[in-house]
């Protein structure tokens, strides 16, 4: 007969050796990436831009506006696991898209590219001689609540763990 502490132990080897699964943030959807607007002439087949960036627009309308937004993490580096201190890559915490969007787009670099990939928005800026891109990902309702607390500064969310617990970065899909 067994006792209780060689089934423990037991159970102890056979689940050290099972490794937990990670959630990949840069491809929650699996899908192909999708260019949703470029002024790049490469992407530019009719040569009318104003009519590209509506079309995009229109679909970041749609993102936004999406009952189950809560909302929206901006960082400067893809991938919120390959960070080491994930604090000082966060750039903006929005509930509106637009806010972030029109914050990044404003104007003032040579160009931009607005992707959508594997559940995820990258916005590339273009600029002489080197480019930024910016890394949005959508937050389910309980993770923005902890988001807020800890961006306004909240003595009580002192850590950002609540962002790798599953489900806490939702797929942008159009």
């Amino acid at each position: 007969m067994k006792t209780l502490k060689s089934i423990i132990h037991e159970k102890l080897i056979i689940n050290k050796h099972i490794k937990p699964t990670q959630l990949d943030v840069d491809d929650l959807t699996g899908k192909k990436p999708e260019k949703l607007y470029s002024d790049r002439w490469d992407f530019d087949d009719d040569g009318d831009m104003d009519a590209q960036w509506e079309v995009c627009q229109n679909e970041l309308n749609e993102i936004n506006n999406h009952k189950g937004n809560c909302g929206f993490i901006c960082t400067k580096f893809k991938s919120l696991g390959q960070s080491k201190k994930i604090e000082e890559d966060i750039v903006l915490v929005e509930d509106d898209l637009d806010n972030i969007v029109s914050q990044i787009i404003d104007g003032k670099d040579y160009g931009y590219e607005v992707r959508l990939v594997g559940g995820h928005l990258e916005l590339e800026c273009i600029n002489s001689g080197s480019s930024g891109t910016y890394y949005i990902y959508k937050l389910s309702p309980l993770a923005m609540g902890h988001m807020q607390d800890w961006w306004d500064g909240d003595e009580d969310q002192k850590s950002l763990a609540f962002l790798y617990a599953e489900e806490s970065i939702v797929p942008i899909e159009l």
